[in-house]
């Protein structure tokens, strides 16, 4: 399946858009990582400035979500599964036992029920047939 770009930019004008979001996107994707900083301290931290009330951890995922960042806008080439392992083994340094590989095996999402379909089906029907 091939993708066509829907714009076309030129170098400059794509260098432009990389400095205006740099800071947005990795505040954003900080929040993903339950870093609670403001996009202010986050701009402080790419820029290696100081930062009152950050932990050293979230800091260190800021920049490690900053490296992972650069990699990706740096990276020339088509898209490869490498690719996501690199950007991983990036943004998982020091988080992770086995960063930049595959998970295999099982994986046990905790604090979430996992109930077969046939129960939720049976659970619905029986609510749907209620009359008040």
């Amino acid at each position: 399946m091939s993708i066509n770009d829907r714009f076309t930019l030129t170098p400059s004008d794509q260098q432009l858009a990389i400095d205006q979001h740099f800071i947005s996107i990795i505040h954003a994707l900080s929040r993903f990582e339950d870093v609670q900083t403001t996009r202010e301290q986050t701009k402080a931290i790419v820029n290696g400035d100081s930062t009152m009330n950050v932990s050293p951890e979230d800091q260190a995922i800021v920049l490690r979500l900053k490296r992972g960042l650069t990699y990706i806008i740096e990276h020339d080439g088509p898209y490869q599964l490498q690719t996501s392992l690199a950007i991983n083994g990036i943004v998982a340094q020091d988080e992770a036992l086995d960063r930049g590989t595959l998970r295999t095996g099982q994986i046990q999402i905790g604090g979430v029920r996992l109930w077969s379909r046939q129960f939720r089906f049976k659970q619905r029907s029986k609510h749907k047939s209620r009359v008040f």
